[in-house]
């Protein structure tokens, strides 16, 4: 037999309809069998079942059906989820006639056919050999599993009778055939879905993110507020000129925490852009925005104009402007230091401050009570990256990241560093 093949779709659907195309006409000529190879090689139902792929599936299951009705051509089409049939197998007996329609011609006959045998009778349930209108010894098979029609297998000038016996073969190839059929476009449909896990750590990971944007933002903003209102209470009855100051500073920080609150809203409601500011000039923006650190020193080495992936800017950002929060509200420092610099790989995130320190340890065993500190090991953490924060009462605090510039794969971390 001479068999040509082309291109599976790999599409289902139930129903039927559409049209025709020519852009699988197969065309790879495989070599030649002789009928003596043929007869050697002929498949059987099990031989279908276990076919590799689909190619091996139309392969099989063209030289069985070919066999069981002594057919001089076998045409596989299959069916795309628009109803669309094309040429997806095909298979001639080199010591017959070769069919004098081309295969486009019969495509498009069989497509029309096939419409009419649907709005008549309705869409075939079965895999039995149909016989083809106005061409003795043809019949067409529709591949169905499942209400899913996968194709349909043509047979030209078969020359073995329609016993009961070959017709209860055929079905049996034909229906091995359509199900492992099915079966594979299933698979491949698996392999594309995203598993409930996936979805889980999604979900997970954008609560996470949510978290961090508001305990950032707006959280942050809220609670120097409502430091700022305790110490115009104290001011009213002593100070009133003072009150009016802290006063007027409150509504300014109000607006600011509801821009902010916009911003948030709006960022959840669209996709990053990625056409924002470099982060040089964000880490400057966010440095001049704390007006009440006059000794904040920024130094920013091997990144400037650099625009880096959107997670590393965050994530530097993130870093920074926790780390600069907690200064503003608990170090009392007298001066600050923020140190960006590129290390081949990586962005070391250093800040600095000559405040009242802490006792790390202590802070660690409570995270409810300092979620800032967790959010920053989070942030740098989920890029594969790792912080560390020194500190001791009295002696300030340094908090230090060193964040991949190409996050690595997930659980590759670079080179972990010294906390002592």
């Amino acid at each position: 037999m001479r068999e040509q093949a082309a291109h599976h779709a790999g599409a289902s659907g139930a129903g039927s309809g559409g049209s025709v195309s020519d852009q699988r006409a197969g065309r790879a000529v495989l070599p030649t069998m002789t009928p003596a190879d043929t007869l050697a090689a002929v498949p059987t139902a099990d031989h279908i079942a276990t076919a590799r792929d689909v190619a091996e599936i139309y392969r099989r299951g063209s030289a069985a059906l070919a066999a069981c009705l002594g057919a001089a051509s076998c045409f596989i089409f299959d069916r795309d989820e628009y109803g669309q049939f094309d040429l997806a197998y095909r298979l001639d007996d080199p010591a017959r006639p070769a069919p004098k329609t081309d295969p486009l011609t019969t495509a498009e006959q069989i497509q029309g056919w096939w419409l009419t045998l649907v709005q008549a009778s309705g869409p075939p349930t079965t895999a039995r050999p149909l016989p083809y209108p106005n061409q003795p010894g043809a019949f067409v098979i529709p591949l169905v599993a499942d209400t899913a029609l996968h194709g349909t297998v043509f047979l030209r000038d078969c020359s073995r009778a329609q016993d009961p016996l070959a017709a209860r073969e055929a079905i049996s190839l034909a229906t091995t055939m359509a199900l492992t059929l099915h079966l594979a476009v299933q698979r491949a449909q698996l392999q594309k879905a995203v598993l409930p896990e996936q979805v889980e750590e999604a979900i997970t990971q954008e609560r996470r993110r949510i978290a961090r944007e508001i305990h950032d933002g707006v959280a942050q903003s809220l609670a120097y507020l409502n430091l700022k209102t305790e110490l115009l209470d104290r001011l009213v009855t002593r100070d009133p000129a003072a009150a009016r100051e802290q006063a007027a500073m409150i509504r300014q920080m109000l607006q600011s925490a509801m821009a902010e609150l916009r911003r948030c809203i709006g960022d959840l409601r669209r996709p990053a852009s990625g056409q924002g500011a470099a982060i040089t000039a964000q880490l400057r923006t966010l440095a001049s925005s704390l007006s009440e650190m006059p000794n904040l020193h920024l130094a920013l080495q091997e990144v400037s104009g650099a625009r880096l992936a959107p997670d590393v800017e965050r994530t530097v950002l993130g870093i920074v402007r926790e780390a600069l929060q907690n200064i503003r509200k608990h170090a009392d420092a007298k001066t600050v230091q923020v140190e960006v610099t590129r290390e081949g790989e990586a962005l070391r995130v250093l800040v600095v401050d000559d405040g009242q320190g802490f006792q790390p340890d202590q802070q660690q065993a409570d995270p409810g009570q300092h979620f800032g500190l967790l959010q920053m090991r989070e942030l740098a953490q989920e890029l594969g990256g790792d912080l560390a924060i020194a500190s001791q009462p009295g002696a300030g605090t340094r908090v230090e990241a060193l964040i991949p510039v190409n996050a690595p794969p997930a659980g590759k971390q670079v080179q972990r560093m010294r906390s002592d």
